[in-house]
């Protein structure tokens, strides 16, 4: 008598059916799974490429960045010297201002009109100086061809018969008192034609 169930034995024949089948052809079913996975593997790729260019391009960015902050820099730099200069040149002007401020004040009026007054007694007083030397008493003229003097204006050499000091005597005594003068002042108005005597002058008068 078959004791066995009937579904144990429907069981057993599924099992029996299927195993013949995968022992059969077990290199096909391998295959077909390695060609499933390959794939996927050409993604990464196209990430590695996207993530490279990115940083690529910004350190291009931090580079040019750079080189214009240095060269902002330079100009900054050169500018603070242009500056530094300018105000060195001014505050030695101030100063000079300062200066010419300090030593010639402002005139008024009486103070032009006394210079105005003082310039023209000077150029008296000049004259007079010159008229009381170019007197015969006072110098004698040389005669000579060689004895002229002055490089622009030639005039002939005249010398004194006496020392400026007697001679200046002489001129403030003859003279008023606006016309006196100091010695210095008599000997700055002489002119320059007439002089010394010299030895070799000696003949000549």
């Amino acid at each position: 008598m078959n004791l066995t169930p009937p579904s144990l034995e429907a069981s057993l024949n599924e099992d029996n059916a299927v195993a013949p089948t995968n022992n059969s052809t077990p290199e096909p079913s391998v295959q077909s799974h390695s060609f499933t996975k390959s794939p996927p593997e050409c993604p990464p790729e196209n990430l590695q490429v996207s993530e490279v260019s990115i940083p690529s391009k910004l350190i291009v960015q931090n580079d040019n960045l750079r080189k214009q902050l240095k060269k902002v820099k330079r100009q900054n730099q050169e500018l603070m010297k242009k500056l530094k200069e300018e105000h060195s040149k001014a505050e030695r002007y101030r100063k000079k201002c300062e200066r010419k401020i300090e030593q010639k004040p402002a005139r008024t009026i009486s103070e032009k009109f006394h210079s105005r007054a003082a310039k023209k007694l000077s150029s008296e007083r000049k004259k007079r100086v010159e008229a009381f030397l170019q007197l015969d008493e006072n110098s004698i003229l040389l005669p000579g061809k060689k004895d002229t003097i002055g490089r622009k204006d030639k005039k002939q050499r005249r010398i004194l018969t006496s020392t400026l000091q007697d001679l200046h005597k002489v001129f403030n005594d003859k003279s008023d008192k606006l016309h006196r003068m100091s010695y210095r002042q008599f000997t700055r108005y002489k002119p320059f034609y007439i002089t010394q005597p010299k030895s070799c002058d000696r003949n000549k008068k």
